[in-house]
Parts: C-alpha cells; structure tokens; sequence
C-alpha cells in the first residue's frame, strides 16, 4: 500500500466539523455517544504509517470517561431535584407535540416519573418535564397521614370559620354548626350547617349568572319549592367585600332594609384550619 493512498490522518477537531458540516443536530452539545463514534472514528481514518501516540488516544478516553460520568451525575442530580419538589408549589410549562402549543401550568407537585432516560414531575396530573419547571416555592401540601379523629371535638359546636377562594385568595367568614368532618384530597373539611351569607349573585346549573335581587330571589324561590336544594352562590364578606363561591343547600334566605338578600345553607365545606373560635351551645 502506498503512502498516497492513504487519507491524510485527521483530527478530533477536523472530524467534529465534519460531521456538523453534514448532520443537522438538535442541541450544541456532544453526547458520550457521538464522543465513542468520533473516537472510533479517528482511529479508522489515522495514517497506518503515521499512527496516533498511545499518550493521545489514553487521553481521549480519559476525556470519554469523564463526559460519561458527568452526564451520568447530572442525571442523577436531575431525578434528586425532582423528588425534592414533592408538596412544593411551581410553575411550568408544557407543550403540545401535535399543535406545538406552550401552556402554563402551576400547582403542587404529587408524584415524580421517569420515562425513556426523561424526568417529570406530575402536577395536575399532567407530566412536566423538570426542565420545564421555572419556580418552585413552598406549598401547604396535604399530609394524607392525619387523621379525622384530631378533630371530633369539632362536632356539634358552633364554629368560627371561613370559606376561601385559592385562586383569588379571597376569604369569607362562615360561622355554623358543625355536623360531619370529611377528608379531602389536600385538606380536612368541616361540613357546617345554618351557615348565612349575603349573596352577591346565583349560578343557575346552565352557567347563568343572576346578580340583580328580584332576580336572585326569584331563583331562591324556585330552589326552595323542588326537592333539590343544591345551590351556587357567591358570598360577600361584608367587611372587605371580598366574594367566594359556595355551592351548598339552600335552607331559606331574608332580605335585609338595604334589600340585600341573605342565604342560609347547610353542608357548606370549610377547611378544618379555617376554625378560629369554637363556642359551645347554650
């Protein structure tokens, strides 16, 4: 064989750009895998008459070893992250693969899945990828492991309580007699009887929302002639007039001198560490 049938030997450099020259890549970095071919590679195209030093190619699998162990600890530092967000609150995104659409998504974080080499964490039972997470803070996640027994002393007395809004934050005091504990998916509820709320508007069950007072009353009135007392409001805290929907069992309602309409319902749901003063039936 002669020399000048030989391919010039090349580079690791020179074999880099050749193959970004004709290979469209998705991200701007090598993977151990593309590191192994280049390597194999460098050793198929070296001058038999001119081989490489031994010291190199010990080197460049030094390097290999190293990238390897890198990826593997980033994976590794990638799937630690992901449990340590259990219970916590964030916010991502998430993109459709058909339309290419980008969602925001936020919530708390229940579960943790690993799927081809990929992390994700699952909020709102929807598959995140961590990379897609861009704040985390903390969340009063639920504790499934309590128990309804710590709050039997509830049962029977009067409370002090509140019905809020998650969204909005918004907060409504409901004071009522409290006849059943129920758990949740997140928190614990008290279920409350006889609790009054001024009403700032109905949703009727098609979605339409009442919000004058003869047309709220005559709502009312129709939901306390049928057997089903289900009901949608929005109560107003009279303080602040902050407004929370309550979806409950109309008992009755009154109007006040100023003609607003008040409701009583039963089963109206508040959290348990909503309760801030329990008073005790004469």
């Amino acid at each position: 064989m002669s020399v000048s049938s030989v391919s010039s030997q090349k580079t690791m450099e020179e074999i880099i750009k050749s193959s970004n020259a004709t290979t469209d890549r998705n991200t701007g970095a090598l993977g151990k895998d593309d590191f192994l071919n280049l390597l194999v590679t460098q050793l198929r195209y070296q001058d038999p008459l001119n081989p490489q030093d031994d010291k190199t190619f010990i080197a460049q699998m030094a390097q290999f070893t190293a990238l390897e162990q890198s990826q593997n600890m980033n994976k590794t530092m990638t799937n630690s992250q992901a449990f340590s967000m259990i219970g916590k609150y964030v916010n991502a995104t998430t993109t459709d693969a058909s339309t290419g659409k980008t969602t925001d998504v936020e919530g708390t974080v229940t579960s943790v899945k690993i799927s081809d080499g990929k992390c994700y964490v699952v909020v709102n039972n929807q598959d995140i990828l961590v990379d897609n997470v861009s704040n985390v803070s903390e969340s009063s996640y639920y504790d499934n492991s309590k128990s309804l027994s710590e709050y039997t002393n509830l049962l029977n007395f009067n409370v002090n309580a509140a019905v809020y809004d998650s969204k909005t934050g918004n907060i409504v005091p409901a004071d009522g007699k409290v006849v059943s504990l129920e758990k949740g998916q997140y928190e614990d509820y008290a279920v409350l009887d006889g609790v009054e709320f001024k009403v700032g508007s109905v949703t009727k069950s098609d979605g339409t929302v009442l919000d004058t007072p003869e047309a709220i009353k005559s709502y009312l009135d129709s939901v306390k002639s049928s057997t089903d007392k289900a009901v949608t409001i929005t109560a107003v805290n009279t303080s602040n007039s902050e407004t929370v929907a309550v979806s409950a069992d109309l008992v009755d309602y009154t109007v006040d001198d100023t003609g607003a309409v008040k409701a009583t319902l039963n089963s109206v749901y508040v959290p348990v560490e909503s309760v801030a003063k329990i008073v005790k039936q004469a």
